[in-house]
């Protein structure tokens, strides 16, 4: 299984390690789980930075224990994203997951709803 950053979040938040551990992700997670964390210390004042920090390293070190995969076809990217109207971002996910073989774990819709057209798609609720 590959996941991208909502389900990498939503499977931390539910303290559900082991299913992360034993997958693999890409590099641009990190930099997603960061600007999630922004999001919740700067836009929605959920979280202090102090708060944000510790949340953001406890994940990173997570990720950082996950298997990476290197993307290959960067314009494949590109096509999928402009001929779904998915971001780049999105589409690198699902030319991972399609790389590699892999399912995609994501509770992003939207990129569920294309990604189906290609791969299996689970959400993290749906490994519990």
């Amino acid at each position: 299984m590959l996941f991208d950053a909502s389900a990498i979040i939503s499977m931390c938040m539910r303290r559900k390690f082991d299913e992360l551990l034993d997958g693999w992700t890409i590099e641009l997670a990190m930099y997603e789980v960061g600007n999630a964390i922004w999001k919740q210390i700067f836009l929605r004042r959920e979280l202090d930075l102090d708060e944000g920090s510790r949340a953001l390293k406890g994940i990173l070190d997570l990720i950082n224990e996950m298997r990476i995969w290197k993307i290959e076809d960067k314009i494949g990217i590109l096509k999928i994203a402009v001929n779904e109207g998915i971001t780049y971002y999105d589409a690198s996910y699902l030319v991972a997951a399609i790389e590699g073989g892999f399912a995609l774990v994501t509770d992003d819709k939207t990129l569920s709803q294309v990604a189906k057209n290609y791969i299996q798609t689970i959400s993290a609720d749906e490994l519990r």
